[in-house]
């Protein structure tokens, strides 16, 4: 019950202070916007090719944890 309310909390709360921050940051950012947009691009794409030419660490098993911070960071990591 716990990380479902917390999921949907953060579900419902992240697009609305994307918007707000959106709209904010509009007027500052409109003359550079697509430069922005291509260095972000460039950097993950650089990163996404790096990545690919390299071995995976070896790392141990995770451990379970249902903490709230835990769950927060969960629910914010995987939002898209």
């Amino acid at each position: 019950m716990k990380t479902g309310f917390v999921f949907g909390l953060v579900e419902t709360i992240t697009p609305l202070v994307g918007w707000v921050a959106g709209v904010a940051a509009s007027r500052y950012v409109a003359a550079v916007d697509h430069w922005i947009a291509f260095g972000l691009l460039a950097f993950v794409g650089g990163r996404m090719i790096l990545h690919g030419f390299q071995r995976p660490p070896e790392r141990p098993d995770l451990e379970r944890n249902g903490s709230l911070p835990v769950l927060l960071a969960t629910a914010l990591g995987t939002k898209h």
